[in-house]
């Protein structure tokens, strides 16, 4: 499903991992430009160094959006996923360390990784406990912690409590095999 094209005051560039201007239908970073771009954030310097860059061979600056995107034939853009874990969820954007950070907050959570079912569109929760056969929150008691620090959009709507969190040969964690155990 296309996401769009570009506002009259915006340039889009898709820009390949070697910082490379891309062609079309291959994926690529999606930087904005034009008379729509801001200064940068507010009193932060090092945000602002590290998302308004510039392009080799582009005059102006741009705003690195974090989104991967490629462009179909036809000009219209497609939206593949992120370059970081940010998510969108109902439309608001949600960093997964936030809501990770908050549930690592009960006395009882030892780690936990929060990740976007592809099936429902909801986050979910994964959850070790500190020790070997503790009984662990319910999902009541996980809802009312998130709910009382986190805005809405950022409660997952399930938490699973397992083991140990499955690990890829280089030691990350293996978001694909969570996936298989909700």
């Amino acid at each position: 499903m296309p996401i769009g094209v570009p506002v009259d005051s915006a340039r889009l560039l898709i820009v390949g991992d070697e910082g490379e201007v891309v062609d079309d239908d291959r994926v690529g970073e999606l930087f904005i430009g034009g008379s729509c771009l801001a200064l940068g954030y507010l009193n932060d310097a090092a945000a602002t160094r590290s998302r308004f860059t510039t392009v080799a061979g582009q005059a102006r600056r741009w705003y690195r959006s974090g989104d991967l995107v490629r462009r179909d034939a036809a000009g219209d853009l497609h939206f593949v996923g992120r370059v970081d874990r940010q998510i969108k969820v109902n439309g608001a954007r949600v960093e997964p360390g936030e809501v990770e950070f908050v549930l690592r907050q009960h006395p009882l959570v030892a780690d936990a990784v929060v990740d976007m079912d592809a099936g429902t569109g909801h986050l979910v929760a994964y959850v070790t406990l500190v020790g070997a056969g503790v009984e662990g929150p319910g999902d009541a008691e996980f809802r009312r912690l998130m709910a009382a620090r986190l805005p809405a959009q950022m409660v997952p709507k399930q938490f699973i409590v397992i083991d140990a969190m499955p690990l890829t040969p280089h030691g990350k964690i293996d978001t694909r095999s969570l996936a298989r155990r909700g």
